[in-house]
């Protein structure tokens, strides 16, 4: 018997835009990791970006990074010879090629914080490319915002305030010499009084004690901290406040941090060592924590502003920065007490306590 009714069309290959994102195939493609773009464009800049599918750029970078790195390195050799043959007492025609020795450095520096930053950049957007959630974690993000000022605002999708903060931090390099060059009256006054300093063991002490508040309390130190830490508390401010740093007891599925109260405990303890008011930004706390932070930060640059001003000794610049110590034990102390007060009570994002 004839059967007329009709046969369906074979349906059609899909397009690549109806592939569903992150799938490619029948598998699923593996996410990309923010967090190992970052680890790889910090062993070798431009590998981050190459993982995360920015191959051209990261090819571009990694070979400016090399060439770079054999120019610096041919002008330290060319410097530790003139160098030796000065120590020899021979005679130096051509002037050492410090300026050159210092672009080479600048330069290098340069293309590894812009590695690092650029592979949490194009892993983001590959990620999000993809259709993959973002990758958010607290211990991740203050490591990166840490080594690399501004990758945590970048690993939030805050491209503009992360590369504005890298932009400061690396603007602040080229300052270093200037401002070591004050050292040199120091150095030079030691020298003309070896002999003293010799038979004077604490003298040599008082030196090496005012030559490390120098440098220590020195306009690019101090900046560089003042960006790392301010790096650091937006990425706590940002998140905050996450269930785990104020005590809730976090499912292992989706958890904002680690589960182990130990674990969470110990965490606080290092994220206000390094940035004091963090662990309350990071707890919601944000008067709190940026009164900690702002306390942390005006006593170094107080210190340092009346030691180059001359109105202060170097013993009294130190003892003046040493007292962020304080700030330092409150910002812990207070971040501990109120998770293990908190651990039993439920906690919700829009508490803003």
């Amino acid at each position: 018997m004839y059967d007329d009714t009709p046969i369906p069309p074979e349906p059609l290959p899909p397009e690549p835009h109806d592939t569903p994102p992150g799938v490619h195939g029948d598998d699923a493609a593996v996410p990309v990791s923010v967090h190992r773009a970052f680890v790889y464009a910090a062993m070798a800049p431009g590998f981050g970006e190459w993982y995360a599918g920015a191959r051209i750029r990261g090819a571009a970078v990694f070979t400016a990074f090399v060439a770079v790195f054999v120019w610096g390195s041919w002008e330290l050799a060319v410097t530790v010879s003139a160098l030796l043959d000065l120590a020899l007492g021979a005679t130096v025609d051509k002037p050492l090629p410090l300026f050159q020795l210092g672009a080479a450095f600048f330069i290098a520096l340069v293309l590894w914080f812009w590695g690092m930053a650029g592979a949490v950049e194009a892993a983001v957007r590959r990620r999000q490319a993809d259709g993959d959630p973002p990758q958010i974690h607290p211990a991740w993000g203050v490591a990166m915002s840490w080594l690399c000022p501004g990758a945590g605002q970048i690993s939030l999708g805050r491209l503009p305030m992360g590369f504005i903060l890298l932009g400061l931090y690396v603007a602040i390099f080229p300052t270093l010499g200037p401002a070591l060059s004050g050292l040199r009256v120091v150095i030079d006054h030691a020298a003309g009084s070896a002999g003293q300093l010799l038979s004077r063991p604490d003298l040599a002490m008082e030196l090496a004690q005012e030559i490390s508040a120098r440098i220590q309390l020195s306009f690019p130190r101090v900046a560089q901290d003042m960006v790392k830490s301010v790096s650091i508390a937006l990425y706590c401010a940002t998140l905050g406040p996450v269930p785990g740093a104020l005590g809730a007891v976090l499912a292992k599925e989706g958890a904002h941090w680690t589960a182990a109260l130990w674990a969470r405990c110990l965490g606080l303890a290092v994220l206000g060592w390094i940035c004091p008011g963090a662990p309350q930004l990071l707890q919601g706390r944000e008067a709190l924590g940026w009164s900690l932070l702002g306390v942390n930060l005006a006593l170094p640059g107080a210190a340092g502003l009346l030691l180059a001003q001359g109105v202060i000794q170097p013993g009294q610049a130190s003892q003046i920065a040493s007292w962020t110590t304080l700030a330092v034990l409150a910002s812990i102390a207070d971040s501990l007490i109120r998770m293990i007060r908190l651990r039993r009570q439920p906690v919700h994002l829009s508490d803003s306590e």
